[in-house]
Order: structure tokens, then sequence, then C-alpha cells
């Protein structure tokens, strides 16, 4: 990692200690500035050294926030979820730095404090003190990353100059994840003034009307020039928030595009999205232009029910949070974290009755699964697996994956997998697959022998490939069957059913999971199956799958990575 215009010695860390919290023992690195003899401090959880993605924060310190609990600002919440954020991963860095009020000190920040009170704003009050609105300095931060050996951060922040001030640094960044505040009567100028002189990754319409109007400073602004009168600051806010939505446009091409939000109806929900995940079988199709005309792009979503045409929204795994209701729904709604299924955009209205919200149990990453999870759980159902039979699954995608974790709880006599990439062949092995190979023929061939020469009893075809379901039918025995949950798009499967299919007597199964096959009907509705998706969700925590996250607007890099590159990768989630 390249840390350009470092002073040699500059930091230097001088004692590591372990501190235990109210969530979870953090080892602690104190380090000394020799420049300034500052002391900073990095909280590390887990093993950091030599990772990418590795989740970070880089909190600047808080005085008024952190220590006496001061509501005008947001200071001693984002630390508190950082560190919960962080805790709920399992891995992380929180680096904390000793430059209070952004950088002016603790006795003018205190002087700003009163020229708020006057009806300034916080940059005009730092201008008027000879400061600047920002004066923190990331040094220190980029050394501390690089005495951790970290290859790459994941970076918990709404401010972009911090991300701005990282990379040039040589911080590589991997995504950019926020911390939503809580808005009161007493921050709510302190969050505008962030948003909209700033450029803070805020969305200040989403902040109620009621705070708004309380918020209003007693005084009178002074001086046009640097001051914002409070009807303008909310006119402002209203042309802040737009929708960025993620549209297909053309083979292998995409685009963000920013739209107006709707209004919320008065039996509506405003759904703010956290992440959404990319479907790397059915997105691939369309991002490359291999899904069938003829057909609607999901009859059972109300989003996808048009028929497959440039440009379009796609997408069915979103993890948002209720950040408006409309007149007609229960505040208890305000908030919530849901699974709603539908395309990748920032900003959503839904009806109450599509969203799922997520049990307090879950993560919000281990939700992003929820559909996926879905499916997997149907073509359990529908495959319907034995005790003591040989089970094959070709394809370990995230589907594939998934269902491979669940058969591994069943007490099968094999259980075999097969995907052409190496990564995903050891992730599969890691959920229980008892024997994985590479579809490479004599690689199959020599697997079957060894695990089940009677061939597969239950096989399931998963991998969205054509060929792999004449390998399919190769590899399941007499009396077998197999269960399709492939979607092949606009790709011809050419099946060989002249050779021994003829006599074998296997049944070929579809499966999708907008509908409960026939059999289930009378005991079974979509919601008791969601019941079990969640369940599995507890007991796989799939959120390890996770390889890549990208900040919407790179989604083009990320469908460029999974069309390319596909076997560097299992699950991308897109953050916003």
């Amino acid at each position: 990692m390249n840390v350009p215009d470092l002073s040699a010695g500059a930091l230097r860390r001088c004692v590591t200690s372990r501190i235990a919290t109210d969530i979870g023992d953090f080892q602690l690195r104190l380090y000394l500035d020799n420049r300034d003899k500052k002391e900073h401090v990095a909280l590390v959880l887990g093993e950091v050294e030599s990772k990418s993605g590795i989740l970070a924060r880089v909190h600047s310190e808080c005085f008024t926030g952190e220590v006496l609990g001061s509501h005008r600002c947001d200071c001693r919440e984002q630390l508190a979820l950082a560190m919960q954020k962080i805790a709920e991963e399992g891995c992380g860095v929180l680096v904390y730095l000793r430059q209070e009020g952004r950088g002016i000190g603790l006795a003018d920040k205190l002087r700003a404090y009163n020229l708020q009170d006057q009806g300034y704003d916080t940059v005009d009050a730092n201008l008027l003190l000879g400061h600047q609105p920002d004066e923190r300095d990331y040094t220190a931060a980029a050394q501390i990353f690089e005495d951790l050996r970290i290859r790459s951060i994941r970076l918990l922040t709404n401010n972009p100059r911090k991300i701005e001030s990282l990379r040039a640094l040589g911080i590589r960044l991997e995504g950019q994840l926020p911390l939503r505040p809580t808005v009161n009567e007493n921050n709510f100028r302190y969050l505008l003034t962030k948003a909209l002189r700033m450029d803070h990754l805020l969305d200040v319409q989403l902040f109620s009307p009621q705070i708004r109007d309380h918020a209003r400073p007693t005084n009178r602004y002074r001086g046009e020039s640097i001051a914002t009168r409070p009807h303008r600051e909310q006119l402002k806010a209203k042309e802040l928030l737009t929708n960025r939505a993620l549209y297909f446009t053309n083979p292998r091409q995409v685009s963000v595009r920013e739209e107006a939000l709707p209004d919320t109806g008065g039996q509506q929900v405003l759904v703010q999205t956290v992440h959404s995940a990319i479907s790397s079988g059915t997105e691939s199709l369309i991002y490359r232009g291999e899904f069938p005309e003829e057909i609607a792009l999901d009859e059972n979503i109300a989003e996808l029910s048009g028929a497959f045409a440039y440009p379009l929204k796609y997408g069915y795994s979103v993890v948002g949070r209720v950040a408006g209701v409309g007149a007609g729904v229960s505040r208890e709604w305000e908030d919530r974290l849901v699974v709603a299924f539908h395309p990748h955009e920032s900003h959503f209205v839904a009806n109450p009755n599509t969203l799922l919200p997520l049990p307090e149990d879950i993560s919000e990453a281990d939700a992003a699964f929820l559909p996926n999870m879905e499916t997997a759980v149907n073509f359990l159902m529908d495959g319907a697996p034995l005790i003591g039979e040989n089970v094959a699954v070709f394809g370990q995608g995230i589907v594939g994956l998934l269902t491979t974790g669940l058969l591994a709880r069943f007490p099968l006599a094999g259980l075999l997998t097969v995907d052409q990439h190496p990564l995903r062949r050891q992730v599969s092995q890691k959920l229980g697959a008892k024997a994985c190979s590479s579809p490479e023929e004599t690689d199959l061939q020599t697997a079957l022998q060894e695990c089940m020469p009677d061939g597969a009893d239950l096989t399931y075809e998963v991998s969205g490939s054509p060929a792999a379901l004449n390998q399919a039918l190769d590899a399941t025995g007499f009396g077998g069957r197999i269960m399709i949950g492939s979607w092949y798009g606009s790709k011809r499967a050419n099946l060989n059913l002249g050779g021994r299919f003829h006599r074998s007597r296997i049944r070929l199964i579809s499966s999708q999971v907008s509908s409960i096959a026939p059999k289930f009907d009378g005991r079974w509705t979509k919601n008791r199956r969601i019941d079990v998706a969640w369940e599995m969700i507890r007991q796989l925590k799939p959120s390890r799958l996770i390889t890549h996250r990208f900040p919407i607007d790179r989604a083009a890099d990320a469908y460029q990575l999974l069309d390319r590159t596909p076997g560097e990768t299992v699950q991308i989630l897109l953050t916003y």
C-alpha cells in the first residue's frame, strides 16, 4: 500500500491491549504521532492483516457528543453504530483520531456552537472563526491502515471528502457503507448543513416535517451571503433527494440514472435501500441479452411484469429501511428493516404487504439471501431427497451453494457437487459437500465412480448451462430423478435422449420458485415457505458467501466482473 508524503517514523505504535466491551473483545492499539504528539487509537476485531475488503471506520474525536451525550451532533451514534457493524461482521477496524471539532479544537468548537445559536450554520460558524469548514487530516489513519497491513477497506461513512482524502493517501476502497443518523430537533440543522453544503450522503427529505419545523432557529439569520434561510433549506432538501436506479440499457451495458422519487400514497411506504444482491444467473442472462423476449420478466413481481426489452430495471433482492409512511399506514412500519423483491435502486415506494420485515436475529447482510434461500428451499421440496440417497448438484453459483448447504443437513449417503470454478468448489466443500468435481468428462466420471458408482438417485441441475443437463442425465442412475432449477433463457438445451435415457426411467422435474408445486398446495403457502427460508438463513448464515461489494455507482464494474471472471465471485452486493 503506497501512502505518499509520510515522514519516516511520524507515527509510532506504542502499546496493544485487549479491551472488553458490551459488544465484544477488541484489540486496542495506541499510536503516537511524533509531529504533534497526539495519541490516536485503532480498535481491531479479528484477523485483518493481509486481508481485503475489511470493514473500517475512520472516526474523529467528539468530546461533547461521545462523553457528555450532546444531541447537537450524531458523532456518538456513529461511533456506536460503527462498532456494532464491525462486531456483527466479526472482523474490522475502527480508527479513532484525536482531532476535535473537525480539526479546529474544543475551544473554537464551543465558540462555533455559540454562533450556531445566533443563527449561523456549522460551515459559516467555522468561516467566521477563521477556519475552513473541515480541517481534518487523515494521514495518521492511512499510516495506521498501513501498519495493520490491510490491503483494502469498505468504509463506514457518509462523508465523500473522507473517501477522497483516503484514496489520495493510497488507501484502496472497495466500497462505502452509510451510517444512517437518528434525527432530532437539536441536530436537524447540523445534518441538513452536512447534506446541502458539505455533500454528505444524507437524504434530508426523509426527515419528518415536524422535526423540520421545530428545528428552525429562533434568531434571525444574518448576512445573506453566508446564511441559508430555513424555508430555502427545505426547498433545497426537497430537490436533493432523487432515486438512483440501475438500468440494463443494451447487451453488456448498464447505467445508473437519477429519477424523481414518486410520491408516497396514503397506503404506501417509502423504502431507502441499504444493499441489493445481484442474481448471477438470471441477471447474467439479462446483461448478455439472452433473456427470451416472448415472456414476462417475472409475472409475480409487479415491477417486473413487462416483457424483456431494453432499457429495463431488474433485480429481486433488496434490503432496505422504511424511511417514510403514508397517512393510512401504521407508524409501526417506520424505520423497519425489510426485504423486498424489487429491482436495484436507492429508493422506492411499495405497499407494506409486499415487504418482508427482518427478524431481529437476522443481519442485514444475511437477509440479502432470502430470495435465493427461498429458491433453495423450493428445490428441496420439489426434489424430495430421501434418507440414504446419493445426490449430485450441478452448478455451484449462489443458488447451487445454498441448495448444497441445505442438502448437507440431510442424512444422505453421498453428496457430490460439480462446478467449473475452483473457488466455488472450495466453498461447496465448506458447506458440506462430500466430494466436488469439475465438469470435465474424465474428472466427473472418476468422481462418480468413487462416490456413487450406481449413479445418483437425485440430481439437481442448477448451473444455468444447457450442456450440464446432458451430464446430469449421464450421472443419474436407473429410476432416478433430475430436478431442473436452471433458467436457460434463450439458450437451447440439445438433449441426448436417444441413449440410455430411454430405458432408465429417469424423471425430469421442472422447478421454479414463483409457485408452490401442486402436491403441496393443501398444506403450504408462500409465507410458510418464507418462514422456512428465514430459519435456514439462521442456520447457514450465508453472508459469509459475500465476496464483493460495489457502490451502486460502480454497478458496471460489478457486472463486468461477473461476466468476464465469474470464477472470482460468489455473491456480489450493490451498496447505496
